[in-house]
């Protein structure tokens, strides 16, 4: 898990988790988000032109059938 703030009022988490299932599975899950008021001082319905959000998430799964094989999806 991470975290951070900065100027204009910018910050940001992110965390992930590897969680095994069986001796051959696994499942990795991530998630983000993102968020910024922007620089530009605005008056007016643009006040918030530049300001930003953002936000995802991934899930991978690893299946080891055997000692040579590995499937990622």
């Amino acid at each position: 898990l991470k975290g951070e703030y900065s100027s204009f009022a910018s910050g940001a988490v992110e965390g992930a988790t590897n969680l095994p299932l069986r001796d051959d599975l696994a499942l990795r899950a991530l998630a983000y988000y993102d968020q910024s008021d922007g620089y530009l001082n605005q008056n007016g319905a643009h006040d918030t032109a530049d300001a930003t959000e953002n936000n995802g998430q991934r899930l991978a799964l690893r299946w080891l059938p055997d000692a040579r094989t590995t499937l990622d999806v």
